[in-house]
């Protein structure tokens, strides 16, 4: 841990630098032969700015581990499931939020930039307006009658913007499709 001094150098965390500069415990070629014994750490006084050195903040041990840290007693790298289920949630809380937003917007600029901020984790807007009508993709919200054989099964528009996170479906677009019309 550092605290930030006044003369913008750090220290290290609970020491103060003295007038003269330097460190406490330093030898002092004026005090006598030896290094004099190091001060008790000092609290930083309210409003200090307080740096801490991530290699100062102790790791917790992996559930069931020998509190070796996230890489595990070989160093192998692999960080426990618990972290990456953690990330994975909290991943799709802000995917929900931002298809939240993306549901409300009224702007063609904001859906926009949602848009491309969601495309940039991975997610993707199905909007499947002219393609052929799936049912295991698509959700019928209305039907739209023709004539035309060519349109018949296929998407006329969609009205509820369906979403894909890496391929895997979020929510179904609610699509109305082209039937042919009952001419009678």
């Amino acid at each position: 841990m550092t605290t930030a001094t006044g003369d913008g150098q750090g220290s290290p965390a609970g020491m103060t630098k003295p007038a003269h500069g330097k460190s406490p415990g330093a030898a002092d070629p004026e005090a006598g032969a030896g290094p004099a014994a190091p001060s008790p750490p000092e609290r930083p006084s309210p409003g200090t700015a307080v740096l801490i050195d991530p290699s100062d903040v102790p790791q917790p041990a992996p559930e069931g581990g020998t509190g070796a840290g996230p890489a595990g007693p070989a160093g192998d790298g692999e960080q426990p499931a618990r972290v990456v289920t953690d990330l994975e949630s909290e991943r799709r809380q802000l995917i929900d939020l931002l298809i939240y937003a993306w549901d409300r917007a009224r702007s063609a600029g904001v859906w926009e930039r949602l848009t491309d901020g969601l495309a940039a984790v991975g997610v993707q807007v199905l909007r499947p307006d002219g393609e052929p009508f799936d049912p295991n993709v698509h959700e019928v919200g209305g039907i739209e009658p023709t004539e035309q054989d060519a349109l018949v099964d296929t998407v006329a528009e969609t009205e509820v913007a369906g979403f894909a996170d890496r391929g895997t479906m979020i929510r179904e677009p609610v699509v109305v499709v082209y039937r042919r019309s009952s001419s009678g």
